[in-house]
């Protein structure tokens, strides 16, 4: 009498095996994509509220001589929650308040602009009355390098720190001048070689805030809204 052939030894142990390994592996990947997601939307929220910050850094006394960089995500969260709030104006679009002691200091819009190559991210502060700039941040571009991606190097955005945005008379519209001038009130020294991205920046954040305004802003400080 022969032997019986043990499962082993079958033409179905493989099958079998491999089934058994897939599950595995699928529920390892699965386990690691769910932890992963976690932390990978916890990074991109504490980024967003160290850029949201980073626009009233002289406002944030509890930095005390420190740097956004040097806070853990705990103190970064905690001082977002103590001084911005998000706002929505509709179903798609949100903008942030930023307060101190119950004043209200300044908005910050998400802007975004068509660059050369890319759609420019940026978010823009400005005093709550449209009239002048706290300041500007490129959060995220596709620009050539050491061209037109030199927009987010900090000489750049640190010049629309009090420029002003809306006058008696309108809309302001910054004038472009060659980055090696000395600028005067109303310009702004744009990136050399980078025209486009310097328009797009400048004439783009303008004319968003020229919409958010006219669309919303107007009537609230007219009292309609």
């Amino acid at each position: 009498m022969s032997d019986k052939m043990s499962f082993r030894d079958s033409r179905f142990y493989p099958v079998f095996f491999m089934i058994i390994l897939s599950a595995i592996l699928t529920f390892i990947l699965a386990t690691s994509y769910q932890l992963s997601k976690e932390r990978v939307k916890m990074f991109r929220e504490v980024s967003m509220q160290t850029s949201l910050l980073s626009l009233f850094i002289p406002e944030l006394p509890e930095l005390n001589g420190k740097t956004l960089a040097a806070l853990e995500a705990e103190e970064i969260s905690k001082l977002y929650k103590t001084y911005i709030v998000r706002k929505s104006l509709n179903a798609e679009y949100n903008y942030y308040k930023f307060s101190r002691e119950g004043q209200e200091l300044g908005y910050i819009f998400p802007v975004s602009v068509k660059g050369l190559w890319s759609t420019i991210h940026l978010l823009v502060a400005i005093k709550s009355d449209f009239s002048e700039y706290i300041g500007i941040k490129v959060i995220n571009q596709g620009e050539t390098p050491g061209l037109g991606a030199r927009i987010t190097e900090a000489w750049f955005q640190e010049q629309f720190s009090g420029k002003a945005i809306l006058q008696a008379d309108g809309f302001v519209t910054l004038k472009l001048i060659d980055e090696n001038e000395q600028p005067a009130s109303g310009m702004i020294r744009q990136i050399t070689g980078a025209t486009v991205s310097s328009r797009a920046v400048v004439s783009g954040v303008r004319e968003k805030l020229k919409i958010l305004y006219e669309q919303y802003f107007s009537k609230k400080s007219k009292g309609d809204k």
